[in-house]
């Protein structure tokens, strides 16, 4: 009986396959959508007849198989964030079959266990539609701190941006305070050229009146990092930059609470401690967490230390309505060592020069947002923000050639004195978008478009503070600071709109328009001092001043794409930039440079060609080519005083600019070339390169035809990532050529203010593992010991060289519930 069982099946199944054999092959199209019916291009959809490749979706969401079987077929739908979908589709012959998936996100579909066996996509892209806003055609980049293998209790911007290509980033904050990147060519300084979001609103002090960022998120808050490039910024603001948003994470998982603790410790006295919790009844939800970070530094008088709260409530009013309403407070006190003259860091980069310089920040960002799914092709987005904040700096400016009088006992108390620099933030903003899809000429057509408002209030002071060496942020006269006392008001009025036109499946283009009125105002007192060769004092007076510019203008871009396959785009995208003066670049007293009182806006444009997604089963790429236009470029340029004959450094409006170049992501996983199934050892290689060239159009001879400052000709960024089953390994290397720090080109000055930025190279090595709801995590940063800088301060926390950080190592425990 056993005997005849088997040959009865075997007979059906040779039955069965003879008849799939003869019967003709069928078409199987669909397409897959979000949970709220925005299309998701690259989605991947698998037959489980293991003869059949698997596909992905076009730009529309859509798929299609020429040659099925007929009869039942398994499919499993797939995109990243997304929860998978399983279904048994019965082919016939009859006519084509037509299906349609909508995927649910992550969070909800999958349990804890699922979704941390989750293996990230190489290349992650933002999709064409989020939301209410539009990115196709656009250089983007999304960073996922959480699936790198990295030193996230203190922040390593090194690390955390490594795949994102074309970037210079400063490492010259000792407490992983502030993030400091910037691309092009285009000033790494507190990410100013970037118009810096959380959430999608802003964080920076004032993104037109002064776009500096002293907040930055913890990483291990953040759940992704959505990065637009050059030509992207029309939807966000008029900055060259682009745009840099931080999502922070929120309420994972089913069950009513979950949470998350990550306990880090390293070297120079690092200890970060991150606490969430989330809870989630009916329609409410809850998130929170509390980040606390204090380092001692590596060298002396560089300490810091730091605290990070926040809290969301979010409410599901309606199936359609959602209310969110958030809160941060960030607050840090840091110590500033000071920076060094080339002869000095060669000597001994651990030697301090300054041990009276202290920078401190209180940051506050309530937000109130709502999202309206009017229907299935109409959705409205809405943000309230507001930002309370203070910046503080404090210490003696001058260049590090010139010794800290407080260290001579002969020195008169007015030469002791510290600066002082106060600056207090009230502003609020209003932002609403609203996305509709519809047709055109039988073509599917998206468009978002939006009005923002916004207000800034900044009362900027500098004077002279205490002789001491604490952390005493006062001025000697309370009536006058006694440099400079300033109120600025920034308005801000701007419509905006993108439309996005589906010409065929494989083919889409671009176009926007964003219209800007901006306001800027002040009035105030300055004192201006005027010393002979001998010190002695030959002018010394006190000014009203008066600050009023208004101005409107209108910026445009346009965008095309192709896929050239499913899995593979070509894009091209050009965008008009706009960048205002700032208040520091009219007002602040700084004795290594002056403030040319005619400065104007800046303006130029991003012309981006780009090739992104997968050439082969396992390779990754992301190619673009770009140019950027840069007239009325601010700077600094060599001046002599009329009446004293001393030579200054002049910030003034120096001339255009012309930077091009290549950024260069390719990854690959080799696994996928020998084997499609799952396994328990994975490896990934990236190389990350960027090729640059800059070059001034001036009319000043000194400077035409040099060099354009922060633009190193070759950065490298490669690293292998290794995993087996639950442990993972990483090994990243970083190589940056050298480059000059000002228009001049200078190599080497008495002061060290200006110079070239040397080569580098940096070794980071990183472990992770994880058992069950544990992680243990630990590595080695500058595994080589590489001694080198990224930058020479014009300011604080300098002036001078501002050497990196040498080896370190950490360890992280994390758990999860």
């Amino acid at each position: 009986m056993a005997r005849l069982l088997y040959i009865v099946c075997f007979l059906c199944f040779a039955f069965n396959g003879l008849s799939q054999m003869t019967d003709p092959p069928v078409k199987l199209s669909g397409t897959v959508t979000d949970e709220r019916g925005n299309p998701i291009p690259g989605a991947r959809i698998t037959v489980m007849d293991g003869n059949v490749q698997p596909t992905v979706t076009d730009n529309l969401g859509r798929f299609t198989f020429n040659r099925l079987a007929q009869g039942p077929q398994v499919l499993v739908v797939y995109s990243l964030g997304f929860g998978p979908v399983t279904d048994t589709v019965i082919c016939s012959p009859a006519e084509e079959t037509i299906v349609s998936y909508r995927l649910n996100p992550a969070i909800e579909a999958l349990n804890e266990v699922e979704i941390k066996a989750a293996q990230p996509e190489m290349l992650e892209r933002l999709r064409t539609i989020r939301g209410t806003m539009l990115f196709a055609a656009k250089k983007n980049d999304v960073v996922r701190p959480d699936a790198l293998v990295m030193n996230t209790g203190s922040n390593n911007a090194r690390q955390l941006y490594a795949k994102v290509s074309g970037l210079n980033i400063w490492e010259s904050d000792y407490g992983g305070n502030q993030l400091e990147i910037g691309g092009r060519g285009l000033s790494p300084s507190r990410t100013s050229n970037f118009n810096t979001r959380q959430n999608g609103y802003d964080i920076s002090a004032d993104p037109l009146g002064y776009p500096e960022t002293y907040y930055s998120p913890p990483a291990d808050a953040i759940e992704r990092i959505d990065i637009l490039r050059g030509a992207s910024s029309l939807q966000f603001g008029s900055q060259f930059g682009g745009l840099v948003n931080f999502i922070l994470k929120d309420k994972e998982g089913s069950g009513w609470i979950n949470g998350e603790t990550k306990q880090t410790v390293g070297s120079f006295g690092l200890v970060n401690s991150f606490n969430s919790v989330g809870l989630e009844k009916g329609k409410s939800k809850l998130y929170t967490f509390v980040n606390y970070r204090k380092t001692e530094g590596w060298k002396g008088s560089s300490a810091s230390e730091s605290t990070t709260l926040y809290g969301k409530y979010t409410l599901k009013a309606a199936p359609n309505f959602q209310l969110h309403v958030e809160y941060t407070h960030n607050q840090y006190l840091a110590q500033q060592p000071g920076g060094l003259t080339d002869q000095q860091f060669e000597a001994d980069m651990y030697q301090v020069t300054r041990e009276r310089n202290w920078f401190r920040v209180q940051w506050n960002l309530p937000a109130l947002e709502f999202t309206w799914k009017i229907d299935d092709k109409t959705e409205v987005n809405h943000k309230t923000y507001a930002l309370f904040a203070t910046r503080d700096a404090l210490g003696f400016l001058e260049a590090p050639n010139i010794s800290d009088p407080a260290n001579f006992s002969f020195s008169e108390d007015f030469q002791k004195q510290r600066n002082l620099i106060h600056d207090a933030f009230s502003n609020w903003g209003s932002e609403t978008r609203i996305l509709r899809r519809t047709s055109l000429g039988g073509k599917d057509l998206a468009f978002t478009g939006g009005f923002r408002f916004y207000q800034g209030n900044n009362q900027k002071q500098q004077g002279f503070a205490s002789t001491g060496s604490n952390a005493s942020f006062n001025y000697l006269s309370e009536d006058f600071p006694g440099i400079s006392d300033f109120d600025f008001s920034n308005q801000n009025l701007a419509g905006f709109t993108e439309a996005l036109l589906h010409l065929n499946t494989k083919t889409a283009i671009t176009a926007g328009l964003r219209v800007e009125h901006i306001d800027t105002r002040g009035s105030g007192t300055f004192r201006q001092v005027v010393r002979g060769p001998a010190n002695n004092i030959i002018l010394d007076s006190t000014y009203q001043n008066q600050l009023q510019k208004e101005r409107q203008f209108a910026i445009a871009g346009i965008g095309l794409s192709h896929r050239l396959k499913p899995t593979l785009e070509l894009f091209l995208n050009f965008s008009q930039n706009y960048r205002s003066i700032t208040f520091n670049d009219v007002v602040v007293r700084n004795p290594a440079f002056r403030i040319d009182p005619n400065i104007s806006d800046e303006r130029g444009y991003n012309l981006d060609l780009g090739l992104k997604g997968y050439v082969l089963p396992g390779v990754g790429v992301d190619i673009t080519a770009f140019y950027l236009r840069y007239a009325n470029r601010i700077g600094l340029l060599l001046a002599s005083d009329p009446e004293t004959f001393n030579v200054f450094r002049l910030r003034t409006n120096i001339g255009a600019s012309d930077t091009y170049g290549v950024e260069t992501l390719v990854e690959l996983k080799p696994m996928q070339w020998f084997s499609k199934e799952k396994t328990d050892f994975n490896f990934t290689v990236f190389t990350n390169i960027s090729l640059l060239n800059g070059r001034y159009n001036s009319e000043d001879p000194t400077i035409d035809g040099n060099k354009i400052e922060l633009v190193p000709d070759f950065t490298f960024r490669g690293g292998v990532n290794l995993r087996y089953k639950d442990l993972k390994a990483s090994l990243q290397y970083t190589y940056v050529n050298d480059h000059f720090s000002d228009a001049t080109n200078a190599f080497e000055t008495p002061n060290s203010i200006s110079g070239i930025i040397p080569s580098y190279a940096v070794w980071d090595l990183g472990l992770d593992y994880t058992y069950r709801a544990w992680n243990l995590a630990t590595g080695v940063n500058n595994l080589g010991n590489a001694k080198y800088f990224t930058r020479r301060a014009t300011g604080y926390p300098g002036p001078g060289i501002i050497p990196a950080n040498p080896r370190n190592v950490y360890v992280t425990v994390g758990y999860t519930f």
